[in-house]
């Protein structure tokens, strides 16, 4: 296929100019897709449990994040879509240090380890993931200059910033102690609605979620096809909790894809043949055979994709090793190996709660009873790689205004952590509204050098009922942080502990 002039001059641009960070500009989805949509109209789909309605709205927001962008990935010239032209942790400096230009992004990505599997559920240790995967959180232009701007609480009175970890803590630290849990919050992130001639503006953020895929090398990776062997969490004892089998993570996925960048690109989704999945094997074995006593691959059932199946970016110098360090042993980043999106969170502040989607690439067909979700009801917007990919919704935390039955949403590739409590009955909004910063201060580090930031609350035990977050008792002594768990858990944290202050036990589940 021949490249569009565009990409052919920007490919040139890219090669005279080195691709320095400053030449990605954060760009808005563009028009007609529906974004933002009026909050009034969205909440009454949310009250009267229109999944019709809020089904729309979500694919069409998932065809806008993938929009071109007009900007062109460093070194390939290759489009970019709309949502990796934002900033992403970056946009939180070093202590000390100045806050870069949100006007700008920084070509590279900031890989780590999604937080979901370093948080110990209940009292006990964290368990180390044998997931390779990587996440970063991204913020549309709104949210990044929301996160980025002073916010004091008084006309005169001092500024504070929600992407300094220490001015975080010093805003919880100023509240009355009689606050009402209502009043302890942040400043709600931006919402204009659209009115006649003008589209009106929303926050949003993301937190993509990727897999390695070899550049010249068929690959496994995880595709989800519900429990398959594994026990629902709500049925397990606590035996079986110990063998782990109520968590069913990636690594124990019985179904793997072998994702192909030697296939031709229009090459269908379909059962692997037997020289495929043996050209995968030694792969498996490699990975497998880092890490004993633990997989990282428990394939016995194959599909066999091209790698245009998937949305993808090649992974520079400094991204491969970021992966590698993220990961324990098994397969290895090397420069021009792929980055490949399995799975992504999205949340809008088109509600005062928030809009929440999650979506997770399902190639082939969708889970058993379309558990948690599916690729059903998608628009015509969503072209391409897009299609192969299945979503969930959670624009309340029951199902409906009237309703006792609480929404089930979590993204396989993250929510089914040991660490996260009861992440296969999980919904986002529930999650997220319980994400706060406190004023002590907690090591976050298990050796040295430590590392030292606000404590926080955890995640929700359960997901029985609804939580009224004016008055949700856990939040006591802390400050709500608008739903955003990235504003307690991106700022960077201190190398040492402010004042040697002790560690702090945040957790709250039996």
């Amino acid at each position: 296929m021949r490249q569009p002039v565009r990409t052919l001059l920007m490919t040139c641009l890219c090669v005279l100019s080195a691709c320095k960070p400053s030449d990605i500009t954060p760009r808005p989805i563009p028009p007609g897709y529906g974004f933002p949509g009026d909050r009034n109209e969205i909440q009454g789909w949310a009250d009267a449990w229109n999944t019709a309605r809020i089904t729309t709205k979500a694919w069409n927001l998932w065809a806008g994040l993938h929009a071109d962008s007009g900007e062109v990935y460093p070194g390939t010239g290759l489009p970019m879509p709309v949502w990796d032209t934002w900033n992403g942790e970056e946009i939180f400096p070093a202590p000390n240090q100045p806050t870069p230009d949100p006007s700008q992004r920084k070509a590279t990505h900031a890989f780590h380890g999604p937080r979901q599997f370093h948080h110990p559920a209940g009292s006990g240790p964290a368990v180390t993931p044998t997931e390779q995967l990587v996440s970063f959180n991204k913020f549309n232009p709104e949210m990044a200059a929301y996160l980025t701007q002073a916010h004091p609480l008084t006309a005169g009175g001092p500024p504070y910033y929600y992407n300094q970890f220490t001015s975080l803590a010093a805003l919880n630290s100023q509240w009355p102690a009689n606050t009402p849990i209502a009043r302890r919050a942040v400043q709600q992130a931006p919402y204009t609605a659209p009115s006649a001639g003008k589209r009106g503006s929303a926050a949003m953020e993301l937190k993509p979620v990727l897999y390695l895929v070899k550049k010249s090398q068929p690959t496994p990776v995880p595709v989800w096809r519900g429990f398959e062997g594994s026990l629902h969490s709500a049925t397990c004892t606590p035996e079986q909790q110990e063998q782990d089998q109520c968590h069913p993570t990636p690594s124990l996925w019985l179904t793997c894809a072998i994702v192909d960048p030697t296939a031709p690109a229009n090459a269908p989704i379909a059962e692997a043949s037997a020289e495929q999945i043996q050209r995968v094997a030694p792969l498996i074995a490699q990975a497998n055979n880092a890490n004993p006593g633990a997989p990282i691959f428990s394939c016995q059932r194959y599909l066999h994709a091209p790698l245009s199946a998937l949305y993808s970016f090649r992974m520079s110098a400094d991204e491969a090793q970021a992966f590698n360090s993220t990961n324990i042993e098994g397969l290895q980043a090397e420069a021009g190996d792929f980055a490949v999106l399995t799975a992504m969170h999205v949340n809008t502040k088109e509600l005062v709660n928030w809009t929440w989607q999650t979506f997770w690439w399902q190639p082939g067909l969708d889970a058993p009873d379309d558990f948690p979700g599916s690729k059903k009801g998608m628009t015509d917007k969503v072209t391409g790689a897009g299609r192969n990919y299945a979503m969930c919704t959670a624009y309340r935390q029951t199902q409906g205004a009237g309703s006792n039955k609480m929404v089930v949403c979590f993204n396989p590739y993250l929510e089914t952590s040991p660490n996260i409590p009861l992440g296969v009955q999980s919904n986002c909004m529930t999650c997220h509204g319980t994400a706060a910063v406190g004023s002590a201060f907690v090591n976050t580090a298990s050796s040295p050098p430590a590392a030292w930031a606000p404590q926080t609350p955890s995640y929700p035990c359960d997901y029985k009922t609804p939580i009224d977050f004016a008055t949700y008792p856990w939040l006591a002594g802390f400050t709500s942080t608008d739903f955003s768990w990235a504003i307690p858990a991106d700022p960077q944290p201190l190398p040492q502990s402010p004042n040697n202050l002790p560690l702090v036990d945040t957790l709250n589940c039996p």
